[in-house]
């Protein structure tokens, strides 16, 4: 007697035996498609019961023991970025098991990230489904129906909660300034890449609950810049025609409760900068994460003595001009006295055109795609561009003089300028230097015996470095 085959839906099957058999129909399918005059039904039915199959293991899977609510907090996580990047990650997630299909379809806040590369029929799902959720928007594209889609979605501008907007539609923007927006607490611009000139920003005002702005070359009205009290978040990137100095300073002191800033890219209107001496510098008693990179070198250093960070955690400038640093360093010393708590060590990186100063490790100095985020953990980088090797490195080295903090260092000398000028370094300035990787096409010769060399009196000699334990060369 022929036994029973085994029921391949059978919930008893384990998670290898459904692999097993899910191999066994993609094969079946495979050679399906292959087959002349294959019919289109029996490809359909088997597409289907391979989706059953793979239902059915996944359900499987030890995710699903976890509590649904926990399961929804991290699907809402996945949703949301998925949408910031044009995908449907509600769809995804429903497609893994019938179990999260459900959950999904009765489950309001998996409906609430928009993406305009959506179709019109699955944003009125979302919509519906969505209840009275709040709504996470993302309507970047160059979709010729983003009109239609907009139209759909302001009926519900009091549920917007988040909105990222590409403003190649100047219609959007006019409508918008006519219309408030009560929940709205994110906002990020972008300029249509094709015509910039389009870009302009809605009446901020009309968004009273705004706690971050991102605007990517879509400008304030400088001379009168009108921000909600209540901005938290405040990143201004990539102007070719940006504000003055004086504008950037008087946009800064009225958002007091300001608690990052990101300045990226800025070309700032013509303005003689003012001496660090004679600049009053505005205090922002709040701000915690600053990143300000890719400016000019002089503005950028009279930009970070012209305000006092009382409570700044973490601090990201580059470049900052090496040549200046001295006129500015004690200035640059006060801006890190909230950061000395997080500073367990100091990281100084020479390159070839850049030399960095900073906590943050993981990034290399300068280079503007490897300049530290705006967020993260608390700590400092100082990048820099150096002209003339010998005098740049040697300021370098006077920022950090006899700090107590340990000091690592690493030395990328490829250029005979840039060895030049290690060889030349007083290494009795870093007695706290505890690790040094260098490579060099060079002879170190010179280098080992600056750090060979014994200073002082013969009855009290002394050795540079004192706490140097790794020498690594490459």
């Amino acid at each position: 007697m022929r036994a029973a085959k085994a029921d391949p839906l059978d919930f008893s099957f384990t998670v290898d035996q459904h692999d097993e058999a899910i191999r066994l129909v993609e094969y079946t399918l495979s050679e399906l498609l292959k087959a002349t005059g294959a019919c289109v039904l029996d490809v359909q039915r088997v597409q289907e019961f391979r989706l059953q199959l793979v239902q059915h293991r996944n359900a499987l899977l030890p995710i699903h023991k976890l509590p649904q609510e926990l399961l929804l907090v991290i699907w809402g996580q996945v949703t949301y970025d998925a949408a910031s990047e044009f995908h449907d990650g509600t769809w995804t997630l429903a497609q893994v098991s019938k179990a999260w299909a459900d959950v999904i379809v009765t489950s309001p806040g998996m409906w609430c990230d928009i993406s305009s590369e959506f179709s019109q029929s699955r944003i009125e799902k979302a919509l519906q489904k969505s209840s009275e959720r709040l709504l996470y928007l993302s309507l970047i594209t160059t979709d010729n129906n983003l009109s239609e889609k907009f139209d759909m979605l302001l009926p519900h501008a009091p549920r917007w909660k988040e909105l990222q907007l590409d403003t190649w539609l100047p219609e959007i923007i006019l409508t918008m300034r006519v219309m408030d927006f009560p929940a709205l607490e994110v906002l990020e611009m972008w300029p249509h890449w094709d015509n910039p000139s389009l870009a302009e920003p809605p009446n901020l005002l009309t968004f009273p609950k705004l706690h971050t702005l991102i605007l990517h070359a879509v400008p304030l009205d400088w001379a009168e810049p009108l921000l909600p009290v209540g901005i938290r978040s405040l990143s201004i990137i990539d102007f070719e025609h940006g504000p003055t100095f004086s504008q950037i300073l008087a946009l800064l002191s009225s958002v007091p409760f300001l608690e990052e800033l990101e300045l990226e890219e800025i070309v700032f209107g013509f303005q003689t900068l003012p001496a660090p001496e004679s600049q009053k510098p505005i205090t922002m008693p709040r701000l915690r994460n600053v990143r300000l990179v890719q400016m000019a070198r002089a503005a950028l250093n009279t930009l970070l003595v012209s305000i006092q960070l009382p409570q700044c955690t973490r601090l990201v400038a580059s470049p900052l001009d090496l040549t200046t640093l001295p006129r500015y360093q004690r200035h640059l010393h006060a801006r890190l006295t909230s950061i000395a708590p997080y500073t367990p060590e100091i990281h100084l990186n020479i390159e070839e055109t850049d030399v960095g100063i900073a906590t943050l490790s993981s990034h290399k100095p300068s280079h503007r795609h490897l300049t530290p985020p705006l967020n993260g953990p608390p700590g400092f980088f100082f990048g820099f561009r150096t002209q003339d090797p010998s005098r740049d490195i040697q300021n370098a080295i006077n920022f950090i003089a006899y700090t107590q903090t340990p000091v690592s260092m690493s030395i990328d000398a490829v250029s005979a300028a840039i060895n030049a000028a290690v060889e030349q370094i007083d290494w009795d300035q870093l007695p706290s230097l505890q690790r040094l990787d260098i490579r060099s096409d060079f002879s170190l010769q010179p280098i080992f015996a600056g750090l060979s060399q014994p200073r002082g009196p013969r009855h009290a000699l002394r050795w540079p470095c004192p706490r140097l334990s790794t020498l690594k060369l490459i």
